[in-house]
């Protein structure tokens, strides 16, 4: 029941933009029409009956055909370097240290809440909105088939028990018309008492049908005036064209406009055929008139004209602008008949048929086409291609040396026309200390084995490994070479795109902008990998790269990969690779990978259904967390504490831990049920951190708790005593060990924004309060004294304070303004320019 509910809920969202598409296109050529057809009122109702047509198969083509067709018209592209930005800028630092977490040294952070693990067991999916609407439309859509099925049975009913009209004069004059419309063949006419009106039944075997008191009481030319308007509808094939208007009206029959726009139609369509009656049957307009009244007079029968019924019957409003617009009937000329045939044609492939402009391909990027699709020919790159590799990383994380084990599953999830191919690329990371860490990306591999590097908001939600950043950001299909151009000695240089991620000490975990780095590739022999032969190829750093890494790392130094190809099918079957980085303390190795590959196979049927509908999941989770990343950036909700946002970001964090569940549960066997079970556990604590920043949010405004502490000269200090002042509280809790020095350097990461602040707002009314917690107390003096701290600094030993303004993170800081309110309030490491700007803000009131 569950996969039923999930296909529904997918199939849902695709018709629900199939709809909102036709419905707003198709909306607009309507409009388009109808001002068109009163603007012009003298148009030639024949020309507004097709313009309204067009409208409908607009309507239509615009619900079925999503895809556009490309026309390369447009200049050829000119490929350039392009930089990559950064994913997340300054401000991100406490979403970044969710996902990164490293351990800050000798701080207690006090008082936290554990956060009990997700409950595993999975509530059964609901159908989505879009999905309640679509139901209803299938009801919508029964419903008025219903009405268009008992309304062609009344047709049918009609045409069968109506008696043959066997007057020679009218069989002969019917004929006779039907040769001046130049029709191949002569309807049947019949006659019945159940109609009211002349109307013109059926498709494939047309019969005119007159209502029997009509013979009695009309002359034989008023008769045949009759039959004229008939037979216009019948060479006009107005029966066939108003399947389209019904189609759109039962398919879109809560669209006002449809159902305008098809009275609209009517009215211009029995317009077009007293237009042709009166030209071809050569008719006088008055005569015509009175025919016209007469059989309105006579008409009562309501609701036969439809889906294959056309007929003289009409209300008296439409009729008036019919006979207004017989005073306008003349016949066009041949040249005008050509250029209206022309317009209606071009409106119809450039207004109807969806259309795309791309840029041209030129003579030289057809040539490199050709070459790419030759080459990926030769690439062993097939639909459902999945490579499993396992092995082992030793990764330097601020001097300590740690090994891992690693795991690493590539797959092929596509192939272009163009011979590029998208891969799905998994790692998984175990490491020691840090516990798991993968990486999962969608890449787009060229045929020629480049990657095409993606976006900000893609590389957010990729989120790649932190401890492998700087070799194992890239697919290992990236490194295929067509085994043609392999041979010994060969060499050449590539130069690729590398993200860099690195622990810094200043710094917990931080996206910074691409690198480029220059490759050196060379064959060096073949060996033996079991029992394939391989191309041996070494590839080498071809110039240091500056990094950013805080105060240990200046520089990537060198990076030395060794690759195992296999010489007929250019598979990597072995990897070993490192990275060097140098710093104030010399080089020294990041990290080294050492993978092996251990299986090879192609799925195909329903293992390829399979997992393409696991990847299908997978893309859908991960553009939620992609977008939910950038989008706590771009909030800045610890900045501005916006309530609304911050309650949007709790919905869209609980809806996304729901989605694992369920994936879970639906693919329990997945390789890349690793990948979200790493991070269940950083968006549960992400779900907290939100509620926390969501208490903050609810403080700000309130009057702030009064206290009274003894700083450790011994001087009390009492808040209500400062009002009229701006205040800054920073809380800090920390356990210093017995044998450990204090020293200024030691701590100056900690407090040295609190100095700049004291300095640059201590003649401008501020007030700088630390309420610290300090164990052991007898140590507290000797701390505060080695530090040589401009402000002063306020003794918590029993952490009354602490508990009074609710403080959940160490440090964190709190402004509260001159009427004794809080301001403002920050927690954790993150950048301090929010807090300067509070500060400036409170200054001004």
């Amino acid at each position: 029941m569950n996969d039923w509910i999930n296909a529904l809920n997918a199939f849902s969202e695709s018709w629900l933009n199939a709809v909102w598409r036709a419905c707003w296109q198709g909306a607009v050529a309507l409009i388009a029409v109808w001002v068109t057809v009163k603007i012009f009122p003298q148009l030639s109702p024949s020309i507004s009956c097709w313009l309204w047509r067009l409208a409908f198969l607009k309507l239509l083509v615009s619900f079925l055909w999503a895809t556009p067709i490309e026309l390369p018209l447009l200049p050829a592209r000119v490929e350039s370097n392009t930089s990559w930005s950064p994913v997340l800028a300054d401000g991100a630092e406490r979403l970044r240290s969710i996902f990164s977490a490293p351990a800050q040294p000798d701080v207690l952070a006090f008082p936290a809440q554990e956060v009990n693990e997700v409950d595993t067991k999975l509530s059964a999916p609901s159908p989505s909105f879009a999905s309640v609407l679509f139901l209803f439309w299938l009801l919508g859509l029964a419903f008025h088939f219903v009405l268009l099925v008992k309304g062609w049975r009344t047709v049918r009913c009609i045409q069968s028990s109506c008696e043959p009209v066997n007057e020679r004069e009218i069989l002969s004059e019917c004929a006779e018309l039907c040769r001046q419309f130049g029709l191949r063949f002569v309807p049947h006419i019949g006659k019945s008492e159940q109609v009211s009106s002349p109307m013109l039944l059926g498709f494939s075997r047309p019969t005119i049908v007159l209502p029997s008191d009509l013979l009695r009481d009309f002359s034989f030319s008023q008769i045949r005036l009759v039959l004229a308007h008939e037979l216009a509808h019948l060479k006009r094939k107005d029966l066939l064209w108003n399947w389209l208007s019904a189609t759109a009206q039962v398919l879109f029959f809560f669209h006002p406009l449809v159902w305008l726009a098809k009275k609209e139609c009517q009215l211009a369509q029995e317009m077009a055929c007293d237009e042709l009656a009166i030209l071809q049957a050569k008719l006088q307009p008055k005569s015509y008139a009175e025919v016209l009244l007469r059989v309105a007079e006579n008409c009562r029968l309501k609701g036969q004209k439809g889906l294959v019924v056309v007929g003289m019957g009409e209300s008296f409003t439409a009729l008036k602008r019919r006979l207004v617009a017989m005073q306008f009937v003349k016949p066009i000329t041949p040249t005008k008949a050509i250029v209206w045939f022309v317009a209606l044609t071009s409106l119809a492939l450039f207004g109807i048929v969806p259309w795309r402009l791309v840029a041209q391909t030129g003579e030289q990027t057809k040539q490199e086409t050709i070459q790419r699709i030759h080459t990926a020919v030769k690439v062993p790159l097939k639909r459902g291609l999945e490579l499993t590799y396992e092995g082992s990383v030793q990764v330097t994380v601020r001097g300590k040396e740690t090994r891992g084990s690693i795991k690493v599953n590539e797959f092929v999830k596509e192939i272009a026309s163009d011979g590029s191919a998208k891969v799905v690329s998994l790692r998984v990371f175990r490491h020691p200390v840090y516990g798991p860490d993968a990486s999962l990306r969608f890449v787009s591999v060229k045929s020629d084995g480049k990657e095409i590097p993606p976006d900000e908001k893609q590389l957010a939600g990729e989120v790649p490994s932190k401890l492998l950043s700087l070799h194992f950001v890239k697919v290992l299909l990236v490194h295929f070479v067509p085994t043609q151009n392999l041979k010994l000695g060969f060499s050449w240089v590539t130069k690729e795109h590398l993200p860099v991620y690195l622990y810094a000490a200043t710094v917990s975990g931080q996206f910074l902008p691409w690198v480029e780095v220059e490759m050196k590739n060379r064959v060096v022999k073949q060996e033996q990998v079991g029992s394939v032969r391989c191309w041996l190829i070494h590839r080498t750093l071809t110039k240091p790269v500056p990094i950013y890494g805080g105060d240990w790392a200046g520089q990537l130094s060198e990076r030395n990969e060794t690759l195992w190809v296999d010489a007929k099918t250019g598979i990597i079957h072995r990897v070993e690779a490192e990275t060097i980085l140098e710093g104030q303390k010399g080089k020294f190795r990041h990290n080294a990978l050492k993978l092996q590959l251990k299986s090879q196979r192609v799925l195909t049927g329903s293992a390829l259904e399979r997992r393409l509908k696991e990847l299908k999941w997978v893309e859908m989770m991960q553009r939620s967390l992609s977008e939910l990343i950038v989008d706590l950036q771009v909030y800045r909700l610890w900045e501005t504490l916006d309530k609304d946002k911050i309650d949007l970001a709790q919905i869209r964090v609980k809806s996304l831990l729901e989605r694992i569940r369920l994936f879970n549960r639906l693919f329990p066997n997945s390789p890349y049920a690793a990948y979200w079970a790493v991070h269940k556990g950083p968006l549960t604590g992400l779900d907290h951190e939100l509620e926390q920043t969501e208490e903050i949010a609810e403080r700000v405004g309130e009057l702030a708790p009064d206290f009274e502490l003894t700083s450790v000269e011994g001087e009390k200090i009492r808040l209500s005593d400062l009002k009229g002042k701006v205040v800054l509280l920073n809380f800090v809790g920390m356990v210093l060990r017995d044998e450990q020095v204090v020293s200024r350097r030691g701590w100056i990461w900690l407090l040295g924004h609190l100095e700049q602040i004291h300095h640059k707002f201590k003649d401008k009314g501020l007030v700088v309060l630390g309420v610290w917690t300090i164990h052991p107390p007898e140590r507290q003096k000797e701390f505060v004294e080695a530090l040589k701290l401009p402000f002063t600094v306020l003794i918590d030993e029993n952490s009354k304070v602490f508990r009074a303004y609710k403080v959940t993170s160490i440090p964190t800081d709190i402004v509260i303004g001159k009427d004794g309110r809080i301001r403002f309030i920050m927690g954790g490491y993150m950048d301090k320019s929010p807090l300067v700007r509070a500060i400036e803000e409170a200054l001004k009131e």
